[in-house]
């Protein structure tokens, strides 16, 4: 029987690189869920099903969580979000005619953003005077 254990124990022994001794000597909590949790070896699809699951469980809450912490630094060492900006910042091709008919079309029917123009014109002559100002009592001393 002594035999039997010790040929199970050296079967399961495992060799491990310096680069996991360095991940596990700097967190070994991490390199723990490297190693051994079943999320790390999911695909983003899937983990970005359990977060979704997690936010309509907790709500507002859901990024306090744990699980979710863990599962969204997962996805942010794949880079997973990284694509998700990539494709949603780009714009689709339009010459600058149709882009200066779209901010027309957007100012003229605002009328917060027409206000918020008006206050930054306001404010921007108000500057202009202020230096003009400090500039002519400058030159009188």
């Amino acid at each position: 029987m002594p035999n039997q254990n010790q040929h199970n124990a050296v079967a399961y022994k495992r060799t491990y690189s310096a680069k996991e001794i360095a991940q596990y000597e700097y967190c070994p909590l991490v390199w723990w869920h490297e190693q051994y949790d079943p999320v790390v070896h999911a695909d983003n699809d899937e983990l970005f099903a359990q977060m979704v699951e997690i936010e309509q469980e907790y709500g507002s809450q859901a990024p306090e969580v744990p699980d979710y912490q863990v599962i969204e630094q997962i996805l942010v060492r794949r880079g997973a979000f990284e694509h998700d900006f990539h494709t949603a910042k780009q714009l689709p091709e339009m010459d600058d005619e149709a882009l200066e008919e779209e901010y027309e079309e957007v100012v003229e029917s605002h009328p917060k953003v027409r206000r918020l123009l008006a206050l930054a014109l306001v404010t921007l002559g108000f500057g202009i005077v202020l230096v003009g100002l400090s500039v002519a009592t400058l030159f009188l001393k």
